[in-house]
C-alpha cells in the first residue's frame, strides 16, 4: 500500500476549464513523505507582486470597485481585507466573513474568533500578529449562508484577486496595498475543521487543538496554509471526495503558482 495519496491532473476540478496540472499532494496524516506529482515543491518567491491598488475603504458597508464584476456582489454584505503582519509564522484561510467581521474589517474578530484564539492558538503561544488570516470569501453571505453552484464558483474566483493584497489602516480609513496571501506563496498546507464547528460541536475541541500543534510542527521550514473548514479545503484541494472531518489532519505540498493559475 502506498504511504501517500498522490492526486493527479485526472482529478483536478475547479473553475477553470484549462488543462493545468494539479497544484498539491496530499498525504496521509500518519504517512510518509508526500511525491509531488508536478515536478516541484517550491512556489517561485521571486515574482515580482501586482501593482499597488488605491482602494480607501471607509464605511463597514463599502467595497472595492472591483467587486463590482462579481456576480455576487449585490449579495455578499461588505468588504473584509485579510489580517497580514509583517513576520508571520504561518496562514489560515476561513470560509467567509461574519456580521462582526464585516462591521470592523477584520477577519475572525467575532464569537468564533475568540474561541479561535483563546482556545487553540494562544495556548501553543500564538497570538493575532503571529498568522495571516484570510477568507475564500472576503465578504459576508446573509444569514451566513454560503451562494452554491456556479455563483459560488464565480465568487470565489473573483476573490482570488484579493489574495494579492492586504489592508492597511490609517486612522478611521482602511486600504488596500500589494502583499497578502500571494507575497507568502504557501508551499504546503494542513485541513482542519473550522472554529465554528468547534463552537458548535466542543466534542471535537481537542480533535482541532491536536491539529494546531501540528500546524507549528509543520511550519517549521516551511510557508504553511491551514485550510478551516470545508470550504477552504474544496477550493485548494477541489477534487477531494467527502467532507472536512474525513480529511482533517492531513497535510502535503501545495504549488501557490498553480493554484493560481486556475483562476486566471
Amino acid at each position: 500500500m502506498q504511504s501517500g495519496l498522490n492526486l493527479g491532473a485526472d482529478f483536478l476540478g475547479g473553475l477553470s476549464t484549462k488543462s493545468v496540472e494539479p497544484a498539491y499532494t496530499i498525504r496521509l496524516s500518519s504517512g510518509a513523505s508526500a511525491t509531488t506529482v508536478y515536478g516541484k515543491e517550491t512556489a517561485n518567491r521571486g515574482e515580482a507582486g501586482p501593482p499597488q491598488m488605491n482602494l480607501p475603504l471607509t464605511f463597514p458597508l463599502q467595497k472595492p470597485e472591483q467587486c463590482l464584476a462579481c456576480p455576487y456582489n449585490l449579495i455578499g454584505q461588505g468588504f473584509v481585507p485579510d489580517h497580514v503582519p509583517s513576520n508571520p509564522r504561518l496562514a489560515f484561510l476561513a470560509e467567509a466573513a461574519g456580521e462582526t467581521e464585516m462591521m470592523d474589517r477584520g477577519p475572525l474578530l467575532g464569537a468564533t474568533g475568540r474561541m479561535f484564539f483563546h482556545q487553540l492558538l494562544h495556548p501553543v503561544g500564538l497570538t493575532r500578529e503571529d498568522v495571516i488570516l484570510a477568507n475564500v470569501l472576503r465578504c459576508h453571505p446573509p444569514e451566513n449562508v454560503m451562494p452554491i453552484g456556479q455563483l459560488r464558483k464565480d465568487a470565489e474566483k473573483m476573490c482570488r484577486m484579493y489574495d494579492k493584497l492586504h489592508q492597511i489602516k490609517h486612522d478611521d480609513s482602511v486600504g488596500l496595498v500589494d502583499g497578502g496571501l500571494h507575497s507568502y506563496s504557501p508551499d504546503y498546507f494542513l485541513i482542519t475543521v473550522h472554529p465554528s464547528f468547534v463552537n458548535r460541536t466542543w466534542s471535537i475541541l481537542r480533535v482541532a487543538q491536536e491539529d494546531i500543534k501540528k500546524s507549528l510542527r509543520l511550519a517549521e521550514g516551511r510557508r504553511l496554509l491551514v485550510l478551516l473548514g470545508d470550504t477552504p479545503m474544496k477550493l485548494v484541494c477541489s477534487d477531494l471526495e467527502g467532507g472536512v472531518l474525513k480529511w482533517r489532519g492531513h497535510h502535503g505540498v501545495l504549488d501557490w503558482k498553480k493554484f493560481q493559475e486556475r483562476f486566471k
